[in-house]
């Protein structure tokens, strides 16, 4: 059975009910024209689930906000988003068209802004489409193991190494570890030239190193994980090196 680990993923939020099953039933009828996987998630207000949710995913995404909700304001959960994911598309839903001038002086970097009052079915199509093109223009490590599909951005990937008792590779992520039936070698083979061999039994993702310390043997990654996997045999950091 093929299951994909990591689809694109719709995160909606809009107080307004009617709208937000709008948007539901306009991505589905777009999504069922396309030959990969994805999920819709729905809030109807800034919470806590909401911000627990986007803390917690390393799939693709593809934001779809309402500017005002009652407790919270969609560009300031915008400025949130982009404070940790600088590519995902944003796209701002308002009744409000004063607004959008508002939404240009953030330097949100967002998709589009929709009016819900006007030609709202049309134009968020065709920015749905757009946002879609974008993601799938991303670069994504995809394995196939046995079956299983894992699909991870390699932005989220800190170092990949070796399970000697399972022998398997381990996939280390911001948040998560996968196990797959592969060698470091084949692994190696869908990585770019940010993916280093530093030792033996790991390639580290050299855009989320903060330090590679060769002489206390530690590699300090941007979001404070330290690993000892470190070697001088390895110290040129070439792509050579990798495979």
């Amino acid at each position: 059975m093929l299951v994909v680990m990591n689809m694109i993923e719709f995160i909606i939020c809009d107080d307004d009910k009617k709208f937000l099953k709008q948007v539901e039933d306009l991505i589905s009828k777009i999504m069922v024209k396309k030959k990969f996987e994805y999920d819709i998630v729905k809030f109807y207000d800034y919470d806590d689930k909401f911000f627990n949710h986007i803390e917690t995913k390393e799939c693709m995404r593809i934001f779809i906000l309402d500017i005002e909700t009652p407790t919270n304001s969609g560009i300031i959960v915008g400025r949130k988003i982009r404070k940790t994911d600088y590519e995902s598309p944003i796209i701002f839903l308002t009744g409000h068209e004063e607004l959008g001038n508002m939404l240009l002086r953030k330097d949100l970097m967002f998709l589009a802004f929709i009016n819900k009052f006007e030609e709202f079915n049309t134009r968020l199509r065709k920015t749905i489409e757009k946002a879609i093109s974008i993601s799938n223009e991303k670069t994504y490590l995809d394995i196939d193991n046995h079956g299983t599909i894992y699909k991870i951005a390699f932005d989220k990937i800190l170092y990949f190494t070796r399970d000697s008792v399972e022998r398997k590779t381990l996939i280390v992520t911001e948040i998560n570890t996968h196990k797959v039936l592969k060698s470091l070698s084949e692994v190696a083979d869908s990585l770019d030239d940010r993916f280093i061999k530093t030792h033996r039994a790991c390639i580290i993702n050299s855009d989320r190193a903060e330090e590679i310390n060769y002489k206390q043997k530690y590699i300090l990654f941007d979001n404070g994980v330290k690993i000892d996997l470190i070697s001088n045999n390895y110290k040129t950091g070439e792509k050579e090196n990798v495979n």
